[in-house]
């Protein structure tokens, strides 16, 4: 799931570092409120922080129809993916998070889904446009996929359009500076990865 969601979003990241005016526009951050001493908030805006390398602000257990929002504190490009672990689904994160390695991707067996269509992503020190709307109950986790060291720099220096990758980009084809990048592990795989629950009002107000 790792390689082929970064592939997936790279355009998304290249609108957003490269375009004259940013698919997802950027405000200066404010500093961010700490609640990572609570372990639950219900149907209510989240602020959550990214830095090198883990989400802050995130509590263990939220209501449907929370709305997360994402700022970047760290010192480097972040995102905030949240993926829906289906009904019924009977492996763990850990398996889930493999079958890339064994030749399978969780999303299209429909194992997982994206929550939003689209991550949030913020540079350093500003507070991506738009929410995450939690509007299923059930397990999430919240990732960064972005590639340690991604630089559009790199691309743009060796005559790669990034606006044109996608998942079925071959490898292989690209020089070898940007294969590197992709080489690299990704953040969730430097700790950029957090579960939580999402839970019915109904349930909130019963625990």
């Amino acid at each position: 799931m790792t390689r082929s969601r970064t592939l997936g979003v790279v355009a998304g990241i290249a609108a957003l570092t490269l375009a004259a005016t940013p698919v997802f526009a950027q405000e200066e951050a404010a500093p961010a409120d700490s609640m990572d001493s609570m372990d639950s908030m219900a149907g209510m805006a989240i602020e959550v922080t990214g830095v090198e390398y883990a989400f802050a602000g995130l509590p263990e257990t939220l209501e449907v129809g929370s709305e997360i929002t994402f700022t970047n504190d760290g010192a480097v490009l972040h995102e905030i993916a949240v993926i829906r672990i289906a009904d019924g689904v009977t492996e763990s994160l850990e398996e889930l998070l493999a079958m890339e390695a064994e030749g399978r991707d969780p999303m299209a067996e429909g194992l997982v889904e994206m929550v939003g269509g689209m991550p949030l992503i913020a540079f350093p020190g500003t507070t991506a446009e738009g929410t995450l709307v939690l509007d299923q109950p059930g397990e999430h986790v919240a990732l960064c996929f972005i590639p340690q060291g991604f630089d559009p720099a790199v691309f743009e220096a060796n005559g790669v359009d990034i606006m044109a990758m996608g998942p079925e980009t071959d490898m292989t084809t690209l020089p070898e500076e940007v294969q590197a990048i992709f080489a690299n592990p990704t953040h969730l795989e430097a700790g950029m990865i957090q579960p939580f629950t999402v839970v019915a009002a109904d349930e909130e107000a019963a625990a």
